[in-house]
């Protein structure tokens, strides 16, 4: 009788244990793996060597100014060209014309995955868009690192060189006096700048695989809704760290809620394109999936100073849609895989936190609470691009499988 309770026992749980693996297996973390390759030109022997590739190795990033009130103002990344001293320059998206004869600029100094300056400095070489004047990212341009150690009593200096490609990158522009913006590479993004988000939200047109984006620097997001709230002054105390019921404009106060509109982004315009010109110089926020019945809905808030009218903000009634320009890459988090999948969060205005890059995973819990209450929470939960529990959920279900088939055969065996 023993032993052949055992038998029943082990063959139930194996079994079922098996299948349950088998439904985890069915949602695997689709995150692609950033491509990099890191060669050490000099180590303690004078001898070159190669080091493995990951994230968290590769989390190089380029501090931003960001695009100021005024649409004139410069905006970007502090760069040198040649022999010349230090500018600021913008970034585009798109692809390098002609390979063989790219020009690139110098990013110094450069934020290193360690975080540490005090023993080392770097530089990021960068592929330059000459006719835009501006650093360029897209699916055929690298960034070049090159790292020095320096020199200490027990080791001698070490000279580095990491190329790995421009995406995918993880952006916020910032905005220029509030709060920086920064680039990360390597497979990563800025933990820092991320609001108290449950996870990574998308539409359908921009998980697609879909190229555009990163070859023109615009795309269709389908339809979104712009809600407009009572209160018209930014707060500067409106993004806490922490889960606020009162975040983004300190109302939960709506006066007005425009219909589904068609939407493009559009990384090279300086404008934010509005219905009416009652939502320049005012706090509203965007919705996303208006009118998607699979993908969940979000909202990206766009604080006041960030749409002042005429500089960043216009109106056009007659187009009937919303062209989001550099005002809502200041306004939101986008993570732009190497593919030309684009994942959005809202963000934290706080400007005296530094970068914390950590590794994109397309269903990790970015926040610690419920989130900021931007995305429907039902519809996340069965949406197939957010990935929320699903691995936890299939899992759990399949122990209770196993569990009730160990009752099962218990009850048999000793009827």
């Amino acid at each position: 009788m023993a032993s052949k309770l055992a038998h029943l026992l082990f063959a139930a749980s194996l079994g079922l244990l098996a299948s349950a693996q088998l439904a985890v297996d069915t949602s695997p973390v689709t995150a692609a793996a950033a491509s990099v390759e890191t060669v050490s030109m000099i180590d303690a022997s004078g001898l070159p060597i190669t080091t493995a590739s990951d994230a968290a190795a590769n989390a190089w990033y380029i501090p931003l100014t960001g695009p100021a009130s005024a649409a004139t103002a410069a905006w970007g990344a502090s760069v040198h060209i040649g022999s010349s001293g230090a500018e600021i320059l913008p970034i585009t998206f798109g692809t390098i014309a002609t390979p063989t004869h790219q020009p690139t600029a110098t990013v110094f100094p450069a934020g290193a995955p360690s975080g540490d300056t005090s023993s080392s400095s770097s530089s990021l070489e960068i592929a330059l868009n000459s006719a835009q004047d501006a650093l360029l990212l897209g699916a055929d341009s690298t960034v070049s690192v090159l790292s020095t150690v320096i020199a200490t009593a027990d080791s001698p200096t070490n000279i580095s060189s990491t190329n790995l490609t421009s995406l995918p990158v993880g952006l916020n522009l910032g905005l220029a006096g509030h709060w920086p913006g920064a680039l990360v590479f390597g497979g990563n993004y800025d933990a820092n700048r991320i609001y108290n988000e449950t996870h990574w939200q998308t539409t359908a047109a921009t998980s697609a695989g879909e190229s555009t984006f990163i070859a023109t620097g615009a795309q269709s997001v389908g339809k979104v809704q712009l809600h407009l709230y009572a209160s018209p002054a930014t707060t500067e105390t409106n993004s806490p760290s922490t889960n606020d019921t009162t975040y983004p404009f300190a109302t939960t106060t709506i006066s007005q809620t425009t219909q589904p509109l068609p939407a493009t982004l559009n990384f090279s315009r300086d404008t934010l394109t509005v219905p009416d010109a009652s939502f320049c110089d005012r706090n509203f926020t965007i919705g996303f999936n208006a009118d998607s019945a699979t993908y969940p809905r979000f909202e990206i808030a766009v604080w006041a100073d960030l749409v002042p009218a005429g500089s960043r903000c216009v109106a056009d009634a007659g187009a009937g849609a919303i062209v989001l320009g550099r005002p809502f890459f200041q306004a939101a988090y986008v993570y732009v895989t190497a593919g030309g999948d684009l994942y959005f969060s809202s963000i934290r205005r706080d400007g005296a936190v530094g970068v914390a890059p950590r590794e994109f995973d397309l269903h990790a819990v970015l926040g610690g609470g419920n989130g900021n209450g931007t995305g429907d929470g039902d519809g996340a939960q069965e949406s197939a691009v957010s990935g929320a529990g699903r691995g936890r959920g299939t899992l759990g279900g399949g122990w209770g499988l196993v569990w009730m088939a160990v009752v099962v055969a218990l009850g048999e065996l000793w009827m």
